[in-house]
């Protein structure tokens, strides 16, 4: 599949190349003027063809994983993983649940904030505060109490970093002692 993916890029980029040789007629271009359309073909950015080389690479790393799974520590490890797939899914759509409902709560008590005024705009704000970057200074300026902003601030981070955080790390932890414990590892 891989193959596949490769080879059509190289066949669009043969068809693009084909395309602008075609269309200036025969004999009106030299073939030092075509090596240059044919570089720049190469080094521009077309997006058909980037889209196609970043599918192939992500099907390669996808394939590396794969073959990882032979290594004797690695393939417990990615096994592991594998089996956990579906409750690390569960976690992060909590997760995401928990910013929206932060992220509305905030868009509505600051709506003088630039970074709190609309949904998207809090939704990435304190999805950025829940992995460090937080700002007090800026959420000092609203035009609420000042107790209230830095309340609010701090028991969104107590939430997401203390609680949602050793979730995740829990959630981890036990099942992987109980695939170990029942032999369903690698």
């Amino acid at each position: 599949m891989i193959f596949f993916i490769f080879f059509s890029n190289i066949i669009v980029t043969f068809a693009v190349n084909l395309k602008n040789t075609i269309s200036e007629g025969v004999g009106v271009v030299t073939w030092e003027e075509k090596s240059l359309k044919y570089c720049l073909n190469y080094s521009n950015n077309n997006i058909k063809e980037m889209n196609i080389l970043i599918l192939g690479v992500v099907c390669l790393w996808i394939r590396v994983i794969h073959f990882a799974r032979y290594n004797e520590y690695l393939g417990r490890f990615l096994t592991v993983v594998q089996r956990l797939i579906s409750e690390i899914i569960l976690f992060f759509v909590l997760y995401l649940v928990n910013l929206i409902v932060f992220a509305t709560i905030a868009e509505t008590a600051f709506t003088d904030l630039p970074d709190y005024n609309t949904l998207s705009q809090a939704f990435i704000t304190l999805f950025y505060a829940s992995f460090g970057t937080f700002d007090f200074d800026q959420i000092e300026k609203s035009e609420l109490s000042k107790n209230f902003a830095i309340s609010y601030l701090i028991f969104f981070l107590i939430i997401n970093i203390g609680l949602f955080m050793s979730l995740f790390v829990s959630i981890v932890t036990v099942l992987f002692q109980v695939f170990q414990k029942n032999d369903r590892v690698c």
